[in-house]
């Protein structure tokens, strides 16, 4: 067994696991200890039953970090504890860490939103490159630059000789595109993706977006929505069939659309391939033309 480790994952909550913010209040005149918080929803609760109103209060935040040895020992227990859960199941395992590259190619096939713009690049743990080279440098983890470290998980596994001789380890349910044996290790869940699962898991995407990546997909269409455009489907023409119809009607059919359209200068079927491709994890799909 070979269990292919999403990297980014665990350099992000490893690294902010070593660190915590604390909410200090200033509220004049107030008669009493004022406590400190660690979570701004115990401190608006406090607030509340106090009687205090916005205006009433000034709010500052101190990040406290821990030593960079923390960082790096939330990484070996976590590490650790994937190889011992997987091995008390599969017997042995071999552990394949990646992790994203500073380049990437959807950068440059977004044109409707940019890929990612409603994440803050800037927010990252404070050990982020000590992690990094830790991962490297101790777990052999591999950087894949223009790809993302999802788009190596899906291509190893779905390559796999044998079906079960990988397991995708992440978190990530956009990985769930991918048939095969998965385990969510925050969630402490292992679980099995059969192929027309996976197809079906990559459609609903395609029509929904994802708010995550920024993607947007057919503005209104959700989970629910999606599902009711695709319960028909049986096969991958099927899906192509009912996709491509959901395209064409919203984009030239409905005025939200229409509009849309026209302020992306684009087709249905070019807004349909923007999307699939933003969304299809894979090596192959970084080839394409742009």
């Amino acid at each position: 067994m070979i269990a292919l480790i999403d990297g980014d994952i665990i350099l992000y909550r490893c690294g902010f696991a070593a660190q915590s913010k604390v909410y200090n209040l200033s509220i004049p005149l107030f008669g009493g200890e004022i406590p400190k918080f660690r979570y701004k929803k115990d401190m608006m609760d406090w607030l509340k039953e106090q009687g205090k109103e916005k205006s009433e209060y000034d709010v500052s935040v101190d990040t406290i970090i821990e030593p960079v040895e923390n960082a790096l020992n939330n990484v070996k227990t976590v590490l650790n504890e994937i190889k011992s859960f997987l091995s008390n199941k599969f017997g042995e395992v071999e552990m394949e860490i990646f992790l994203s590259g500073k380049t990437n190619f959807r950068n440059n096939i977004a044109t409707i939103k940019v890929y990612k713009g409603n994440r803050d690049p800037l927010h990252k743990p404070h050990w982020y490159g000590e992690i990094k080279e830790y991962l490297k440098d101790v777990w052999d983890a591999q950087e894949v630059e223009n790809l993302e470290a999802d788009d190596v998980l899906a291509d190893t596994q779905h390559d796999a000789p044998q079906l079960e001789s990988t397991c995708i380890v992440s978190t990530d349910k956009d990985l769930d595109q991918i048939a095969g044996l998965h385990y969510n290790w925050v969630k402490d869940q292992l679980y099995e993706v059969s192929v027309e699962q996976g197809i079906h898991s990559k459609y609903v995407q395609i029509l929904t977006g994802d708010s995550t990546d920024n993607i947007e997909g057919i503005p209104g269409v959700g989970p629910v929505g999606a599902e009711k455009c695709l319960e028909w489907c049986s096969s991958v023409d099927d899906y192509e069939q009912a996709i491509a119809e959901e395209y064409e009607r919203f984009f030239t059919q409905t005025k939200k659309g229409i509009e849309k359209s026209n302020e992306y200068c684009m087709t249905w079927e070019e807004i349909l391939e923007e999307t699939r491709r933003l969304i299809t994890l894979g090596e192959a799909n970084s080839e394409r033309q742009t």
